[in-house]
């Protein structure tokens, strides 16, 4: 291989390295396109808080992202489960899965219990 096609070959991998970088969705759109054909599942974005929400149940082996607002308490433990349940109606149709919580601020923290 001579010195420029190799030049060349770098060139392009560091465009594509920074483009998915810097562009995550766009590399997901393109990586996930050609499956879209294959499958009846269409989605389209809906006019939500978040681009990649969903109004529709989750299918399988999908995700979403949803903000909510918990209601503003003084210091103290508080049980959010049925706050979160009820912001999130689309979990109950999950059997198995990982919710991410992430708090937007400073001196909230979360804990879980488990059953």
């Amino acid at each position: 291989m001579n010195p420029t096609t190799r030049s060349n070959l770098s060139f392009l991998g560091l465009v594509l390295l920074l483009t998915v970088a810097f562009f995550p969705g766009l590399f997901h759109f393109l990586w996930s396109w050609p499956l879209t054909l294959f499958s009846a599942q269409t989605a389209a974005p809906s006019n939500s808080a978040s681009y990649y929400s969903s109004t529709s149940p989750p299918k399988a082996m999908s995700w979403f992202q949803k903000t909510f607002t918990l209601p503003s308490k003084s210091r103290g433990s508080y049980l959010i489960t049925d706050h979160v349940v009820k912001e999130l109606p689309e979990i109950k149709t999950f059997k198995v899965g990982i919710l991410h919580l992430f708090v937007q601020h400073t001196s909230c923290a979360l804990s879980m219990n488990e059953k």
